[in-house]
């Protein structure tokens, strides 16, 4: 689940516990322009950005972008790098990348004065990727039907794990982000000829807990065993049409290092949005945020700003049953491929033979 989708349920839920009064003349604290901060800067050029939202009038659903703040964010080099608005995000220079070992501190400075300041964030040493392997399972899986309702069910397919080590003696805190690349292909006959349609599609797989929570409770600087995804096998999991064929399975992996305070949050966000209603889940107002309004500090704020090192990683399934062969092989970065499309007659140049 996308992180402002988090902050924005989270945060749905406090203004409605909050609201919870007698029937009669309530009497509740305006929640109005709250500011809802979903920031991060990696050490990749391109992949640093700061989302500012805010709360205008009831009800919630009335988020809007805070598009004229005055953005940027200053290292514990006294440099500064500023950012601007473009879109939906703000953005640095793109030359601009996160160096290890530096704390970077995010101000927000609105129209009407207010300035809004993060606390240091540690960009930690980044980890390494040391395998990723398949596994044949059966499990229950949630789907969209043709209708758009969500389905449970039990299927065949493919659990997806991974290896990962650190470096030093620190702990590992880590999170993934899993992205299928699927190569597809659909045959026109035209006797005597076939067209060949070479076609694909990126679909998010990051639908389970990309952060490690069992495994982070000890003391160590390597994980064995990060679930990444699961991959059914049918291809109506995947919204094919059954003149078309599946030829590749394709997963992009990028994984963020975190530092404590990353972690925290992503820890709690992750606990809060899989509870279940029990005596002893975590209740909403726990979600950390290290974002605070300098010139009033009874202004609410909402949200994480993350400095994290992140990799990618581009690993192709070869799944050969005649040669008793089912493994992951690591293939070119494959990133700047296009989120679908679709090649009559000829393969792409990324295409997987």
């Amino acid at each position: 689940m996308d992180r402002l989708n988090t902050y924005t349920c989270i945060l749905l839920v406090f203004l409605l516990l909050n609201s919870c009064r007698e029937p009669y003349y309530p009497v509740t604290d305006s929640m109005d322009n709250v500011i809802v901060v979903d920031g991060l800067v990696t050490n990749e050029p391109g992949m640093s950005y700061i989302r500012l939202l805010y709360k205008q009038v009831t009800p919630f659903r009335d988020l809007v972008a805070l598009r004229n703040a005055t953005v940027y964010i200053e290292d514990d080099h006294d440099n500064i790098y500023p950012f601007s608005f473009t879109g939906i995000k703000y953005y640095p220079s793109p030359s601009f990348r996160g160096i290890e070992g530096r704390k970077y501190t995010l101000y927000i400075e609105t129209e009407d004065g207010d300035v809004f300041r993060s606390d240091p964030q540690l960009m930690v040493p980044a980890a390494k990727l040391e395998e990723v392997y398949p596994y044949r399972t059966v499990k229950e899986f949630l789907y969209d039907d043709d209708y758009g309702n969500p389905v449970r069910e039990m299927v065949r397919g493919t659990q997806v794990f991974a290896d990962l080590s650190g470096k030093g003696d620190e702990v590992l805190r880590f999170r993934t982000e899993t992205t299928l690349l699927l190569l597809y292909n659909f045959y026109h006959w035209r006797i005597p000829d076939i067209d060949v349609y070479y076609r694909w599609k990126k679909l998010d797989m990051t639908g389970e807990a990309g952060i490690n929570i069992p495994r982070f409770d000890g003391n160590y600087g390597q994980v064995t065993g990060h679930t990444l995804c699961f991959m059914p096998a049918s291809k109506m999991y995947y919204g094919l049409d059954p003149e078309e064929y599946i030829y590749r399975k394709i997963l992009i992996i990028r994984y963020y290092t975190l530092n404590d305070e990353a972690y925290r949050f992503h820890r709690e966000a992750h606990r809060q949005m899989t509870s279940e209603n029990k005596l002893f889940d975590p209740v909403v107002s726990q979600l950390p945020t290290n974002i605070t309004c300098i010139t009033d500090r009874g202004r609410p704020a909402v949200g994480f700003f993350e400095a994290s090192p992140v990799r990618s990683e581009t690993h192709m399934l070869v799944d050969q049953s005649y040669d008793n062969i089912f493994n992951f092989i690591r293939i070119e970065d494959l990133e700047h491929v296009p989120p679908r499309g679709s090649m009559l007659n000829e393969k792409p140049d990324f295409w997987q033979d």
